[in-house]
């Protein structure tokens, strides 16, 4: 339910009267209409940080119950990582994915496995791990073995990101 409320395409009109049903299947994703109510905000009432940072707080401070699925609580923290990305605070992307590091065997949907084990690297490159694009790269690999086309150009995009930032370094 919480992949689908992020790709479908819901008006905020429509976001805000979700967030007034009390049902138990929208209560659990009340933080992923929250956090899609803000990406709808336009840039110009906040600053493009202000947003992030809103994004971030809204996915941290979502109410956990012993009902949440291990999956939920992964999508949750890609999408909490990936607003760090966007930000540029890799520092830590690293410590709040490294708890999957060794349960990825766990998540059942393989595009998503392979995306965590490649951010985990992102994360653990930018944390001083100089091996992070090599293993980087083995996920983009394993994209290309399964099809996975968008995942791998996005992991791309993210290696090449860092190969930009170490070319200016030296």
């Amino acid at each position: 339910l919480s992949e689908f409320m992020l790709v479908a395409d819901i008006n905020s009109k429509n976001l805000r009267q979700m967030l007034l049903i009390n049902n138990y299947s929208i209560n659990r994703i009340k933080h992923i209409v929250r956090f899609k109510l803000e990406k709808q905000k336009s840039l110009s009432k906040i600053g493009k940080e202000q947003k992030i940072q809103n994004c971030i707080a809204i996915l941290k401070n979502r109410i956990k119950t012993g009902m949440n699925t291990y999956i939920e609580h992964v999508y949750v923290d890609l999408l909490i990582a990936n607003q760090l990305f966007s930000s540029k605070r890799y520092a830590e992307i690293s410590p709040l994915l490294k708890k999957y590091q060794k349960r990825l065997h766990k998540i059942d949907v393989l595009e998503m496995r392979i995306f965590m084990e490649a951010f985990i690297q992102v994360g653990a490159f930018k944390s001083g791990d100089p091996l992070g694009p090599a293993l980087q790269y083995m996920a983009i690999k394993k994209c290309r073995l399964y099809g996975f086309s968008r995942l791998e150009n996005t992991l791309l995009k993210y290696l090449q990101l860092q190969q930009e930032q170490i070319t200016r370094t030296m």
